[in-house]
């Protein structure tokens, strides 16, 4: 009996390319980033060649890294409006707290400062803690007392077509966990849990690049698009090490940082082999309620946007 000696055969993995995006790209020079202001969260890239050529079958997001400079309060989540009854007689106000990045404890400290400078002697005692609820402890809740007989209650600030305030948007009521039971007037009452989050995720949307799909994406959003990839904005290993109650606790969201991403099941995006991705390229960033980020946060409020950068693993099989 002779021994056959199987050789086996070769498998070679399918050819990839790069596809590298940066969404400072939109500018064609220094000097035109210099000089105009356009949004990374909705812009176009376009130039004089094709980007990517070849007989590409599919596509994958690999990699993103997309600095998270969108405050929790921002001119969404700023305002709120305040009811009250006293000895004094009962009124309601809209309030307002400065724009930016707040910790649950630093919105806590901001709110009970607007609230007291209302001068209203009634509320001249108003209190506000995050964390440490009457009867429990280290609960991600806020609770509110005004610390005498006044009652108080709080309701959201009407719908704002010009600050793109609709049905779907978070406001300041929904940053402090408030819920209908906030709008009854009582001495002292908690929201419910909320870790001052503007938005969860964001979605990374390329009509251009998900033209192809012959599966499309669902969500129990009402509103959505075919995404390339969806950013949630956890990983912060720090924050489970305090509890609610501590000034230091800072739930993603709450200060500026960057979200680095690797794939390791990343979407597979059918695309032409035919077709060439061409010289024109739409981008748009989507926070959880389906609003573009630039819509939350204007060009007036100077830090709020940074670049981000994605690469795509293009493959010809």
């Amino acid at each position: 009996m002779s021994l056959v000696n199987d050789q086996g055969s070769t498998v070679r993995f399918p050819a990839t390319a790069l596809l590298t995006i940066d969404s400072e790209d939109r500018y064609k020079s220094t000097d035109d980033k210099r000089t105009v202001s356009t949004s990374p969260y909705n812009f176009t890239i376009s130039g004089p060649r094709t980007i990517l050529g070849g007989f590409i079958r599919r596509m994958g997001v690999s990699e993103v890294q997309f600095p998270w400079c969108i405050p929790n309060v921002n001119q969404q989540t700023s305002s709120i409006i305040v009811n009250w009854t006293g000895p004094g007689g009962a009124g309601s106000q809209n309030v307002s707290i400065a724009q930016g990045f707040y910790t649950p404890f630093e919105l806590a400290t901001a709110f009970q400062v607007v609230v007291r400078a209302l001068s209203v002697p009634d509320l001249g005692a108003f209190t506000i803690t995050y964390g440490s609820p009457t009867g429990s402890k280290n609960l991600p809740v806020f609770q509110y007392n005004t610390n005498n007989t006044t009652t108080i209650a709080f309701t959201p600030v009407p719908l704002n077509p010009l600050l793109n305030i609709t049905t779907q948007s978070k406001q300041l009521f929904d940053l402090l966990g408030f819920s209908s039971q906030n709008e009854i007037q009582q001495t002292i009452l908690t929201g419910l849990q909320t870790y001052c989050q503007f938005t969860r995720y964001i979605d990374i949307c390329c009509e251009n690049i998900t033209q192809f799909q012959g599966l499309y994406d669902g969500s129990t959003q009402l509103v959505y698009k075919d995404s390339m990839c969806r950013l949630y904005l956890g990983d912060n290993p720090a924050m489970l090490n305090l509890p609610p109650n501590d000034p230091d606790y800072s739930p993603p969201g709450c200060r500026p940082f960057i979200i680095y991403r690797q794939f390791q099941n990343m979407k597979q995006i059918n695309w032409n082999a035919r077709q060439n991705i061409g010289s024109f390229l739409t981008f748009q960033v989507f926070n959880d309620i389906g609003q573009i980020l630039s819509e939350s946060t204007p060009f007036s409020f100077g830090t709020s946007y940074e670049d981000w950068s994605m690469t795509l693993l293009a493959s010809e099989n």
